[in-house]
């Protein structure tokens, strides 16, 4: 697999977000799964990840 940077990356997420929309469309307990993976990993800030929530 080849690691992408900066404006590539940013390319392939926009090109792959438009199916991954439709994919959590068509699956209502998407967001529901993925809270409870979080609990069940215990993941520190509930898995939202190291900066958010923070400025600066």
């Amino acid at each position: 697999m080849t690691l992408l940077r900066d404006e590539h990356l940013a390319a392939a997420f926009d090109h792959a977000s438009r199916t991954y929309d439709t994919l959590v469309a068509a699956n209502p307990g998407y967001h529901a799964h993925l809270r409870r993976s979080v609990h069940r990993l215990g993941l520190p800030g509930q898995g939202q990840g190291p900066n958010r929530g923070r400025t600066g």
